[in-house]
């Protein structure tokens, strides 16, 4: 059936019945990468409307082909290509951000992570993971960026996480510190002193002092 499915497909690629039928008999015997590609040729053909959760499964699938850095470099055109198409959705944007932390990524596709576009569709813990990921490239400023306007985000809110808050908190405290600017560790690191207690509050108070010595060393 694989073969007759395979046969079929490379003649008739737009083939609605035979792409859901080649899907699923390609999922049943293991064929990832067979079924990786009909899931692309899902998302060309099948319509608009789905063509972001093809796009993602298929790359999803490629993730999961194989313990190769190739596998995950394959799953990364897909998920540029899909981002480039405009399908910028909170599960194709983490996907990115995970397989450019993982093999590395061209610098358009950090201008890319960086760009409002991606940071106001993707999820607050996905805009955690790309700031990390700018961090790593030492563009932290725009980690900075990232980190102050999805805090800013948060407080808008009437009801959200605390531990995405004190997360991203962490991360702002480190950005901040590579940067040399100590005002804004000094207080991000107040704050966050406030959501914690005994030793490890005490440390964090401690990192506040160090700051406070370098600042009026530096002034």
């Amino acid at each position: 059936a694989a073969r007759l499915y395979a046969r079929v497909l490379s003649l008739q690629p737009r083939h609605r019945y035979a792409l859901g039928r080649a899907r699923d008999v390609f999922a049943e015997l293991g064929m990832m990468n067979a079924l990786s590609e009909v899931e692309g040729h899902l998302a060309e053909h099948g319509g608009e409307a789905n063509a972001a959760d093809h796009l993602l499964q298929a790359a999803r699938i490629r993730e999961l082909a194989g313990d190769g850095i190739g596998c995950l470099q394959e799953a990364q055109v897909i998920y540029r290509s899909a981002l480039s198409a405009g399908h910028v959705t909170p599960g194709i944007i983490e996907g990115f951000t995970r397989t450019v932390g993982m093999v590395g990524g061209r610098d358009e596709d950090y201008d890319l992570l960086s760009s409002s576009e991606v940071s106001e569709a993707a999820s607050g813990y996905g805009i955690l993971a790309i700031a990390d990921v700018l961090m790593t490239q030492g563009r932290n400023e725009e980690a900075a960026k990232a980190l102050r306007d999805l805090r800013a985000d948060l407080r808008t809110r009437e009801t959200h996480s605390e531990d995405l808050d004190v997360a991203a908190l962490g991360l702002q405290s480190i950005v901040a510190e590579r940067l040399f600017d100590w005002p804004a560790l000094i207080d991000t690191l107040e704050e966050f002193s406030g959501h914690h207690h005994g030793v490890e509050r005490a440390a964090i108070l401690a990192r506040v002092g160090s700051a406070w010595e370098v600042r009026i060393g530096a002034s």
